[in-house]
């Protein structure tokens, strides 16, 4: 007897002794145990690779794969994915990392573009002197003088203004008048400044100019007056005088 080399089959051989039939009843229960492998198998629709199955898997890319920038058709990518995380901007607008996460953009205005922190948004406006500006919007403003010494001079014989230089924290006035009725020796308010520029702190001198005798002296004080003094008599229909100088405020 000999056994088949799969499922090890009794096979009886002429040359047995005796030759018994019966050592192949086991035959059957292995062919059937095996029968009934073949059909579970079969019918186990987990376990097989349909028509189906395979159709899907057509034109799959493998697992181990690259895609180009342009195969990304859809979707917004996030900044941790090298994108904006935007679908659109604002024209003309500066683009900035509002957080490590997230980019907006800043309002446009006038000015510099500047930042008060490192933690601050950047904007635009006036550069303040911390920053390196002014603080200021203008260079400088000018203000008009108002005639005080109305007994001696009229108001179509007086102009004279003030300019205000906010980040020099200084001021420069000039004025001229001529006198039409004699001013006699002593001093006396010519004119005023603006209240709504500052005033210096205290009497500043100023420079004075006549082709004639007096005044001689020319002060603003911090009252706003401007102040002139002579030693002689103003005469009236003489020349015109010139009063004019910087002072701190």
């Amino acid at each position: 007897m000999i056994l088949t080399p799969n499922y090890k089959l009794k096979k009886i051989q002429l040359d047995d002794s005796p030759p018994d039939i019966t050592v192949q009843d086991g035959n059957w229960d292995i062919i059937d145990q095996q029968l009934k492998n073949a059909a579970d198998h079969e019918d186990d629709t987990t376990i097989h690779v349909t028509a189906t199955d395979k159709s899907n898997w057509n034109s799959k890319a493998a697992a181990d794969h690259t895609h180009a920038a342009s195969d990304v058709t859809s979707g917004t990518l996030s900044v941790n994915r090298g994108g904006t995380g935007k679908t659109s901007w604002t024209s003309r607008r500066i683009i900035y990392a509002s957080s490590s996460t997230a980019l907006s953009q800043i309002t446009n205005a006038s000015g510099a573009l500047y930042t008060t922190g490192s933690s601050a948004t950047p904007k635009f406006g006036v550069l303040p002197v911390a920053q390196g500006g002014t603080g200021e919007t203008t260079y400088c403003t000018d203000y008009s003088l108002t005639l005080s010494a109305t007994s001696y001079i009229t108001s179509s014989n007086f102009n004279g203004f003030v300019r205000y230089f906010p980040y020099l924290e200084m001021c420069y006035l000039r004025a001229q008048f001529y006198v039409t009725q004699a001013a006699p020796a002593g001093d006396f308010n010519l004119c005023r400044i603006s209240s709504t520029i500052p005033r210096p702190n205290n009497t500043q001198p100023l420079c004075v100019y006549s082709q004639s005798a007096g005044p001689t002296v020319a002060t603003v004080l911090s009252t706003g007056y401007v102040n002139v003094y002579t030693g002689n008599t103003l005469s009236a229909n003489s020349h015109t005088r010139y009063v004019w100088g910087w002072y701190p405020v």
